[in-house]
């Protein structure tokens, strides 16, 4: 992923002139039950910093007359510059808006590709840094069996993050995390918050100096989902034998209690 080295250059200028922002920006890893990999970020602004960031590039435009169109136009215009000048964050990702709560933006995604090809066996291999480029091909994760370990952390000593922490004591504020999605629950991890019944982990970025992302899971084997459907369908088939058979069991017993009856109502 490339560096949002641009964006804190209009940070800059907009807590000079503006007084103070947001920004949010949080990737996410979502390992998939067939095993690939998609990486993704968001990159946000709040209402206030959009405002006035078209403000600033148009003096003649009063914020009150400011409408989510213009808006979008703002920030579709600044995407379109990025691409052409080859500073998209995700090279080759699907872009997509973002507008939640206040907050105007992107979410840029792409498969990375198969868990199994982004993984070592080398349990001393070097970490990977998420902020690096080339991230499908680095190798992100170490396998062990049918077991999965992050093999990725955070370097913080690069200007962009020194940069941040100057720009907050102007007022300026900053949601950086990480986000990593699985299809079970890990085994173990050091995630800041963790939700979806230990499935969904979430790193605030700006909590420590350096962070190593910790955690481990286990990959369910598709035979062994295979085996469980094999299993239920089996079950539900003999359940509705069962049913077929008490029926016919029932019905049977009522004729032949029924026949006696009739006979002896012809005798009269």
């Amino acid at each position: 992923m490339k560096k949002f080295g641009k964006v804190l250059a209009v940070l800059a200028l907009a807590i000079i002139l503006l007084g103070g922002c947001t920004l949010k920006e949080e990737f996410n890893f979502k390992i998939k039950e067939d095993k690939h990999v998609e990486l993704g970020l968001v990159m946000a602004y709040d209402q206030e910093m959009i405002d006035g960031l078209i403000t600033m590039s148009d003096s003649s435009i009063d914020k009150a007359d400011i409408t989510d169109e213009m808006r979008w136009k703002y920030l579709e215009d600044q995407n379109k510059e990025d691409e052409d000048n080859n500073k998209a964050p995700i090279d080759g990702a699907t872009v997509t808006k973002y507008s939640q709560d206040g907050w105007y933006g992107y979410v840029y995604s792409k498969d990375i590709g198969l868990i199994d090809d982004l993984s070592t066996e080398d349990k001393n291999a070097s970490k990977i840094d998420i902020n690096s480029d080339n991230l499908d091909k680095a190798k992100m994760f170490i396998k062990d069996g049918d077991k999965y370990k992050s093999n990725m952390f955070i370097d913080k000593t690069s200007s962009d993050y020194k940069q941040m922490d100057s720009y907050k004591s102007y007022g300026a504020v900053f949601n950086v995390y990480l986000t990593v999605d699985l299809p079970n629950k890990a085994i173990s991890n050091n995630a800041t918050e963790v939700t979806n019944d230990g499935k969904t982990l979430k790193w605030n970025l700006l909590e420590a100096d350096n962070i190593d992302f910790e955690f481990e899971f286990k990959k369910s084997s598709s035979k062994t989902l295979i085996t469980i459907i094999a299993i239920v369908v089996v079950v539900i088939i003999i359940l509705i034998a069962l049913v077929v058979v008490i029926i016919v069991v029932a019905t049977s017993g009522k004729k032949k209690a029924e026949a006696p009856a009739a006979t002896t109502e012809e005798k009269k």
